[in-house]
Order: C-alpha cells, then structure tokens, then sequence
C-alpha cells in the first residue's frame, strides 16, 4: 500500500508542536536549498541541528555526521538526500526518538517510509518543510532558552 502523507491538521499539530529540527544534507553553500530552508526554519523559531559529514558548521550551527551523533532530542528529522539514501536514515531517525521523518519535495521512498512508520513516526514525503510552514501559517516559535539574537550569537 503506498504512503500517504498526513493529514494538513496532522503536519498543523507536528510543525506547531516541535522545536528541535535535524536537517541531513544542510550545507553551508548558500546556493543549496538546504541552505535557504535552514535559515527559514531558524528565522521561525526553531533550532535546527545540520547533518553532513562533510561540515563543521552551518549558519552558526556545529554540523554532526549521523542523527545518533546529536546530544539532544529531535523532534523532526528533515532530509535533503537522494531518495535511495533515505531508508537508513529512517531507521536511524528511530533510533534516535524522532516524531517524524520529512522528506522534502521531489523525495520520496516506500521502504524509508514503511521503516519510520513501522517505528512510530510521522512521515512526510515529497513536501518542502519551509513552504508548508508558511503555507499553514504556523507562528513563530518562543522557545523557553534564550533567542540567539538576544544572546548576540
């Protein structure tokens, strides 16, 4: 049976309620869409963690090489890969207690969906994070840790 993605009150209630964003393939090229949907999702309130082996850093973020490297809860794992890459990261993403796996728009995958259902998460494939969250209007995130632009970082 093929995947269907969730419904809009359902994505609604997941990009509301999270907080904690893991983007694998950010890059620090700004040319990337990866690159342009992390500052979006920074500018929105969320704090989002790049995944890329080959960074250090992204927008002022240190990069980790693999989810289980990151010292800290996830609630949305958002891939920017190759469609045939992502069902290990779907069963990493389980590993590691996410709430969902977002695939972003022209990714898709059954088998990585299939995984990261069979563990629990929510899966969106096939659909820009970024443009789905100006689309359903969610508001600004205040998160309870001080804002980096109040801290001056």
């Amino acid at each position: 049976m093929a995947h269907r993605n969730p419904t809009t009150d359902e994505i609604r209630s997941l990009l509301t309620n999270a907080k904690t964003v893991a983007m694998v393939g950010a890059s620090s090229n700004p040319d990337k869409a990866s690159h342009g949907i992390m500052q979006k999702l920074q500018r929105a309130g969320y704090h989002v963690v790049p995944v890329n082996p080959r960074e250090t850093e992204v927008l002022g973020e240190k990069a980790y090489a693999s989810l289980a490297d990151i010292p800290e809860h996830v609630d949305i794992v958002d891939v920017f890969r190759r469609s045939e890459d992502t069902p290990p990261i779907a069963d990493e993403a389980v590993k590691i207690g996410a709430k969902a796996l977002w695939l972003q728009t022209g990714i898709a995958n059954e088998d990585a969906a299939a995984r990261a259902t069979a563990g629990g998460l929510m899966v969106v494939m096939d659909a820009c994070i970024g443009a789905t969250h100006a689309l359903l209007r969610i508001p600004r995130k205040t998160l309870g840790a001080p804002d980096k632009e109040v801290l001056g970082r």
